[in-house]
């Protein structure tokens, strides 16, 4: 079962595990709320092997306006979603965030402290702890993805990139960011669905970052994509900042290569290029 198989992520998933062949029933806002505890028996979701936990309240801004909320859907859905596994004895994957707030160094390694630095971070961090909690007590197999800034097709525009490429291939005659300074690790989302699926069938409880192991700057990525585009449009950056705004961040990604085999494959420039079109 994938939980948010109509979100961004979500659907990619489904497409993958099915074409590995894997049977997908698709969880998301249609079958109800999912905090509600008799979710999954509501529609008749009993015999599982597996529960690809993805469905969540993921826009760090709003998380600042509603932090409530996202503790509520985020925290009290994960819980949820692990009771129903213990009572289906099914094992999991649940999808986290970037936790690490102000990292101690680069890259960033699986067993750096946590630092959840805005609300939304905060109510992924202690849904990983319900999570280990969910292992060390009833013996579920649990693997915690930690996906660095995901892109590609279908995200929506309060994102960087897509915002990036409306303006670039709209009318407007400049295209307007907040800050160009800021360094990502963006890693397309294919290659965290192809990452996801390796995690079927693992025993006891891991976690991993799936990035793509190096950081780029808002500038570079404009950059890149006005050269594809062939376009030269001026930028004009606000100087906003947002808050506890981190300006360099990319994965440490050496245990998801040893230990899931995975390996990302999609450059930026070629994810940029499939979007373009």
């Amino acid at each position: 079962m994938v939980t948010g198989a109509s979100g961004f992520l979500g659907r990619t998933l489904v497409h993958v595990l099915r074409e590995q062949g894997h049977h997908v029933f698709e969880l998301d806002r249609k079958n109800g709320d999912l905090t509600n505890p008799d979710l999954f028996r509501e529609n008749g979701v009993t015999d599982l092997d597996h529960v690809f936990h993805l469905a969540a309240k993921t826009f760090v801004p709003d998380s600042w306006v509603e932090p409530a909320e996202f503790m509520r859907v985020n925290f009290l859905g994960t819980i949820n979603v692990l009771e129903n596994c213990r009572l289906v004895d099914a094992s999991l994957t649940f999808v986290s965030a970037y936790l690490y707030g102000y990292p101690e160094s680069l890259p960033v390694r699986e067993d750096f402290p946590l630092r959840p630095n805005n609300p939304y971070a905060l109510s992924k961090s202690v849904a990983e702890h319900a999570c280990e909690f969910y292992h060390k007590t009833y013996s579920i197999p649990i693997q915690v993805v930690r996906p660095f800034n995901i892109y590609g097709p279908g995200q929506s525009l309060k994102f960087l990139i897509p915002s990036l490429l409306s303006q670039i291939s709209g009318e407007n005659k400049e295209i307007v960011v907040n800050d160009l300074q800021p360094r990502r690790d963006y890693v397309h989302v294919r290659d965290v669905a192809d990452g996801l699926s390796l995690t079927v069938g693992r025993p006891g409880f891991g976690i991993f970052n799936l990035g793509s192991g190096v950081s780029i700057s808002v500038r570079e990525v404009l950059d890149r994509m006005q050269a594809l585009a062939g376009t030269r449009k001026p930028v004009r950056s606000t100087g906003a900042k947002r808050q506890n705004e981190l300006m360099d961040v990319y994965a440490d990604i050496t245990k998801a290569k040893d230990e899931l085999g995975w390996n990302p494959i999609i450059s930026l420039d070629q994810g940029i290029f499939w979007l373009l079109g």
